[in-house]
């Protein structure tokens, strides 16, 4: 008002001058509006109010417990109810988180098709030994469903005991760096946490996972669910078998041909030696009657010299 409009009143102002209007508009006035400027009329509050409601209505998990509480609350405050608080009622509170209970209880509710929640601080071993003997019960062995619940339940136990166990047998210097990682996720802001919560569980995790399998095959085993293998195992494990013996059969067949070969080569060789030999012998006997014929044409040619010169005396 005090830079855009006029500088003067376009009437008479009562009580001033119509020249004060910039005065009346100065730093020392604050203009507030009493309604939102994006909202100019009660049905587009109403129409928006009913677009809300509809989304929440169409998706309400991920609104929350109190979405179509906060929808219908918005859409009466639209329509200018009075009190809408009086007319409509806050949301329940969530339930409780579940508390621990009993391995005996647990066992009930496994028989009512009810899965169960282990939790850290309960004694996994004790219950453990309850559940086996559960599924050890007739009934549950003849019922797959039931067969599950109590395995999966078990193996919850299980690894909170592989975790404990992992904490006692690390190295005290592993310890002391667990123990760091604790107490710095306790002065890091909360957006960092995750990442050193998830460290602390990659570090027990790497002593956890072997002690986890070695107690769930103990655990299957003492159930009679270990010792079955697979039947794709076993015919693969056939496989192997006949495998390997058509690879021991071609190793004899191998080591026969190369015995075979062995004595091949040496019969050749001997067979070579008796030849060169002959050869040899044949060479000498040669070499021999040579000699021979040599002499005896020496001693005719000396035969001949003598009589020549015997007939000239």
């Amino acid at each position: 008002f005090s830079e855009y409009l006029p500088p003067m009143y376009p009437y008479q102002a009562q009580g001033g001058a119509q020249e004060v209007k910039q005065t009346d508009f100065d730093g020392r006035v604050d203009v507030i509006p009493v309604s939102d400027p994006n909202i100019f009329s009660q049905s587009q509050r109403i129409t928006m109010a009913q677009e809300l409601m509809q989304l929440v209505q169409s998706n309400p998990e991920i609104h929350g417990p109190k979405g179509i509480y906060e929808a219908y609350r918005r859409m009466y405050s639209a329509l200018g109810i009075d009190n809408v608080d009086s007319l409509l009622q806050p949301p329940p509170p969530p339930p409780p988180p579940p508390a621990p209970i009993d391995a005996g209880i647990e066992n009930s509710g496994f028989m009512m098709a009810q899965p169960q929640q282990a939790f850290e601080p309960q004694n996994h071993q004790a219950h453990v030994d309850t559940h086996r003997s559960l599924f050890l019960a007739e009934v549950v062995k003849t019922n797959p469903q039931l067969q599950a619940l109590v395995i999966a339940h078990s193996m919850q136990h299980l690894q909170f005991m592989s975790t404990q166990m992992a904490k006692e047998q690390m190295p005290p210097q592993i310890q002391q760096q667990v123990q760091q990682l604790e107490q710095q996720m306790t002065q890091v802001p909360p957006e960092q946490q995750p990442q050193v919560v998830s460290q602390i569980q990659m570090i027990t995790e790497s002593f956890s996972s072997p002690i986890m399998a070695k107690l769930a095959q103990d655990f299957l085993v003492s159930i009679g669910q270990g010792n079955e293998e697979d039947p794709l195992v076993q015919i693969r494990q056939k496989e192997l078998d006949l495998r390997e013996q058509e690879l021991t059969a071609d190793q004899s067949q191998f080591e026969d041909k190369q015995s075979q070969r062995g004595e091949e080569k040496l019969l050749e060789s001997q067979i070579d030696k008796q030849r060169i030999g002959i050869q040899k012998e044949v060479a000498d006997d040669k070499l021999d009657m040579a000699s021979q014929r040599l002499e005896q044409q020496a001693e005719l040619k000396m035969l001949e010299l003598q009589a020549k010169f015997g007939g000239m005396r």
